[in-house]
């Protein structure tokens, strides 16, 4: 197998590489934002069970079962939101991660791509070179002795 076989074999493999880390960016990307609406939704519902609970303390007729009920409910969706941060940094870690890897399988693409094109042109060179030696030679048969 000649260097210019081999290096675009390597190419071809490399795109097929690129085009499933391109994939796996696109769906950790659609997954942060999912994770991110999330993390909105619920720390909207924090600061409206947070609004309603100042609320209930400042009513002169205030409740005790109701301000427990929503003291509880708001102990909960804190920790769902906190556990929805948690998942959307580890999933922004993971992002970042892709998209390192996708840089640097571009990197080793156009690496490639260069080697290709060295390869070629040295081809090239040698192709000429034998041109001119057969014109050469040619021209050296033709002329009278």
């Amino acid at each position: 197998m000649t260097i210019e076989r081999t290096l675009s074999v390597l190419r071809t493999q490399l795109q097929f590489e690129l085009l499933q880390a391109g994939a796996a960016v696109a769906e950790s990307s659609n997954a942060c934002a999912r994770i991110q609406r999330q993390v909105d939704e619920c720390r909207g519902r924090c600061d409206q069970l947070s609004h309603g609970l100042r609320d209930v303390l400042g009513d002169a007729k205030t409740n005790p079962e109701m301000m427990q009920v929503m003291h509880r409910m708001y102990r909960a969706e804190s920790n769902v939101l906190r556990e929805s941060e948690r998942e959307l940094a580890d999933a922004a870690a993971r992002d970042e991660q892709l998209r390192a890897e996708l840089a640097s399988l571009r990197n080793r693409e156009r690496s490639l791509q260069q080697a290709l094109q060295a390869q070629r042109s040295k081809q090239r060179a040698r192709l000429q070179a034998k041109q001119i030696i057969i014109a050469d030679d040619l021209w050296l048969q033709r002329r009278p002795a």
